[in-house]
């Protein structure tokens, strides 16, 4: 990957885990589901390391960097999963934002389940 690509998406994993995140069990009791906060766009929720594990083995990373991956089952927007310490986060992006990475990233769409 090309110097300016990494610095672009360094930057960008910086700001999309900026936010203040929300507590998984707040979204949940609104929700009624896990799956429910991981499907919002435009947050960032704390989840248990076995939900955030869960994602990374249930079908290969769109890609993995040091302490984060992308996630995206089939054609739909990535989800940004962080580790912060002992911490595990999960934002879901817009296409736009995932748009962006890719491209970044030199990675394609994520548009098909494999």
């Amino acid at each position: 990957m090309k110097t300016k690509n990494m610095q672009t998406l360094a930057k960008f994993i910086t700001e999309h885990r900026r936010p203040n995140p929300v507590p998984l069990d707040s979204v949940v009791s609104r929700s009624k589901s896990i799956l429910g906060p991981l499907a919002a766009t435009g947050y960032v929720v704390e989840i248990d390391a076995e939900s955030y594990r869960w994602f990374f083995d249930l079908r290969p990373p769109h890609f993995i960097g040091l302490d984060y991956f992308l996630f995206a089952e089939g054609m739909e927007p990535f989800r940004l999963f962080f580790v912060s310490g002992k911490r595990h986060f999960v934002h879901r992006l817009t296409w736009d934002q995932t748009r962006r990475i890719c491209k970044a990233a030199a990675i394609p769409l994520p548009i098909t389940v494999s």
